[in-house]
């Protein structure tokens, strides 16, 4: 019996070692918007819940935040800022910070990160502009 007891309690410990997290924060710049209700936030760190996770602004600045825990071995998460708690209500974010093929923002995680606060709907702080260059690597046939 004490035997199993001890094999038990090191399961449960070797879980938890495996299910470590880190501190994600995320912010939005909703100072050029007519605020909903509300301001959340929903990704692949959350299940997707488009009313799961609701950004504050405390300093009543328009810089609307969260910070969640996100597992350590999720390195890359996928996200969408909401003006409101609803589908329907969701930013499109621009190529330029999007995940390739979708209107999701990315990002990479390595340990806790806080990531900027860009306006809704655009990859950079509102007055700011974000420039995507695109390289063709490709040689054209018949150069050197």
């Amino acid at each position: 019996m004490k035997h199993l007891y001890l094999l038990m309690v090191g399961l449960a410990m070797t879980g938890t070692i495996w299910t470590q997290t880190v501190s994600v924060t995320l912010s939005v710049d909703m100072s050029n918007q007519d605020v909903a209700t509300d301001v959340h936030v929903a990704g692949n760190f959350q299940g997707w819940d488009p009313a799961g996770t609701m950004l504050m602004d405390d300093d009543m600045d328009g810089i609307y935040e969260v910070t969640v825990e996100v597992a350590d071995s999720l390195t890359t998460i996928q996200y969408k800022f909401l003006n409101g708690n609803a589908w329907g209500v969701d930013e499109a974010c621009p190529e330029a910070c999007a995940f390739p093929g979708s209107t999701d923002r990315v990002a990479e995680i390595n340990g806790d990160t806080v990531l900027p606060g860009d306006g809704i709907g655009a990859c950079a702080a509102y007055g700011s502009n974000t420039v995507l260059f695109k390289v063709d690597r490709r040689r054209d046939e018949g150069s050197n």
